[in-house]
């Protein structure tokens, strides 16, 4: 390994208020470096002093980010939409599937089948016809408030 990058290593990950770093070497001129003794059949070469100091010409330490104040507990098993039970987890199986399901909204239906053919407008919402084959059709009904409640 080169021995730049070992020392670079080092600098990088000593502890900040500093550390002391063990340069050993073995009968073969192999080099390794060790927190506080050479292993067995190594020899102490050196000795590196590692500090963790700030960039010269720096001012005084700077808060970065403040942390977030802690929040309620979400999750991805939680309800997903105003349209029932469903979660993003059973919506985003059911699109990787190409399935759709009661209780998933309009816009979760046109992301999956695409735009229906034909629109109908009824008392209690929408039919939308998405043609099966030449002779047949599907037709599934989305309520007043954009939820797929059911399909025939």
């Amino acid at each position: 390994m080169n021995l730049s990058k070992v020392l670079i290593f080092l600098l990088f990950s000593a502890q900040a208020s500093g550390a002391t770093v063990v340069k050993c070497v073995d009968s073969k001129g192999q080099v390794t470096f060790a927190q506080h003794r050479c292993p067995a059949a190594t020899e102490k070469d050196s000795m590196i002093s590692v500090e963790s100091q700030r960039p010269s010409g720096a001012g005084p330490a700077v808060k970065i980010a403040e942390p977030r104040p802690a929040q309620e507990n979400t999750s991805v098993r939680r309800s997903y939409n105003h349209c029932g039970n469903l979660t993003q987890v059973d919506i985003a199986w059911a699109t990787a599937h190409g399935k759709i399901q009661v209780g998933m909204t309009g816009e979760d239906v046109r992301d999956i089948w695409g735009t229906p053919t034909q629109i109908n407008h009824t008392a209690s919402g929408q039919q939308w016809v998405y043609p099966i084959d030449d002779y047949r059709n599907r037709y599934l009904y989305v309520d007043n408030q954009g939820c797929f409640t059911y399909w025939n």
